[in-house]
């Protein structure tokens, strides 16, 4: 077979061949619904604990503002730990990882959404968000891993699509 020449293909050929990356969409399909569930759980933080947890709009809006740190840091966590499991020859680690942390960020946020104690909601509903963040960077970055170089801008884009449909729908 003659070598593509992937860096001059149409966007036709291009999205075909995207789109017959199975993994590409795994890891896509994994880090989206990381997406939909860290913006949902952001999106709705401030009016569960205003309708659940009688807190009034500042109070609401400070676990908010904690919630998203707390993200935050699970999201520059997981960049560096997937790194890290690259560096070390343990790419493959990093479906562990998200398997792990989506799993374990589950189990913390269903008590949190249950318990009548806010304190403890808080805590646990932050360490959920903290789990469901860390496999994001590095789910998007393998997905980068497995496709030929001269597509990887036209794959973001394509992709960029899918996190933009995840991120706008998550409060729903």
């Amino acid at each position: 077979a003659v070598p593509v020449d992937y860096g001059n293909v149409s966007w036709r050929i291009a999205a075909g061949r995207i789109a017959r990356t199975p993994t590409a969409w795994i890891m896509a399909i994994a880090a989206s619904v990381g997406l939909f569930a860290s913006t949902g759980l952001a999106a709705w933080v401030a009016t569960f604990f205003r309708r659940f947890h009688s807190m009034n709009a500042a109070q609401a809006g400070a676990v908010t503002v904690i919630f998203g740190i707390v993200s935050l840091t699970g999201l520059l966590l997981g960049a560096r730990v997937g790194d890290r499991l690259m560096r070390d020859g343990r790419g493959r680690d990093r479906v562990k990882l998200a398997a792990l942390c989506y799993a374990t960020g589950w189990a913390f946020a269903m008590p949190g959404f249950a318990l009548d104690n806010t304190p403890a909601s808080i805590a646990l509903l932050s360490i959920a968000g903290f789990l469901i963040s860390v496999p994001i960077a590095p789910l998007w970055a393998m997905w980068l891993d497995i496709l030929v170089p001269q597509l990887r801008g036209r794959a973001d884009a394509f992709f960029s699509i899918i996190r933009v449909i995840a991120i706008s729908t998550a409060p729903l």
